[in-house]
């Protein structure tokens, strides 16, 4: 399989004259232990180039990832700690690192603004992705012209937690969410297994948005092409935007 193809949104494709973007992929990892400064310049420079993003590694914005609801403003911070990055203007590359956590690209083309969201369980249990969505909402853009995209993270069978892990994704969602189409009990094991992807895909659809892309690959079903820290892995792939 050619990933280029493969892990191409057709909502963005639309607006590929708005809007750069793209999953990076083994070999070059952009984020994880063991690497130095210099290679992660280098890797995150490599994935600009190759996924058509216009725009020098100097100039790309980025998160110190802390599990939590909040995103750093791309025309004011370059690096700080927050889950999320909003693209409040053209012209700087934003990614968020990856390696089973779900990565989530929001853009609202009638105001050509975006987001590039790190969900791993703790930060979709604080409703991140409905933040960031909201968030755009509220700078003029139509919830039902929002597009969503959520790239590959860990698989439903791969994801395997306790009833309190549970108990916190239900609680972000309405009462006609039913837990059985996102999660069940695997009854041997006494674990839970949950699919984070389509919690965030309820959560976004409960405030209206309409058009959600689930990208079709989960992290730990597909080593060749990704990282897993459920795996062993501790090198992270990232989910990259640009507004052109």
């Amino acid at each position: 399989m050619d990933y280029a193809e493969e892990l191409r949104s057709k909502l963005l494709d639309a607006y590929a004259d708005k809007v750069a973007y793209g999953f990076s992929i083994k070999p070059q990892p952009v984020a994880g232990v063991g690497l130095s400064e210099a290679d992660l310049l280098e890797n995150r420079a490599y994935w600009l180039h190759a996924l058509g993003i216009p725009a020098t590694v100097d100039t790309l914005r980025y998160p110190t990832q802390v599990h939590g609801s909040q995103w750093l403003t791309a025309s004011e911070t370059v690096h700080a700690e927050a889950d999320a990055i909003w693209l409040d203007v053209p012209k700087l590359p934003a990614v968020v690192f990856s390696a089973d956590c779900t990565p989530i690209l929001l853009y609202a083309p009638d105001i050509h603004q975006g987001m590039a969201l790190h969900c791993g369980w703790r930060s979709t249990a604080q409703s991140l992705a409905k933040k960031g969505a909201a968030h755009l909402v509220a700078q003029g853009a139509e919830v039902t012209e929002l597009i969503a995209v959520i790239g590959p993270a860990l698989s439903f069978d791969g994801f395997e937690v306790g009833e309190e892990v549970i108990d916190q994704l239900k609680t972000t969602l309405g009462e006609g969410d039913c837990l059985e189409v996102w999660a069940s009990m695997d009854e041997q094991t006494q674990k839970w297994h949950a699919s984070v992807p389509l919690v965030n895909a309820l959560q976004l659809a409960s405030i209206g948005v309409e058009q959600v892309e689930i990208m079709p690959f989960a992290t730990d079903t597909h080593p060749d092409w990704f990282w897993s820290f459920r795996a062993g892995d501790w090198q992270r792939q990232g989910a990259f935007l640009l507004l052109r």
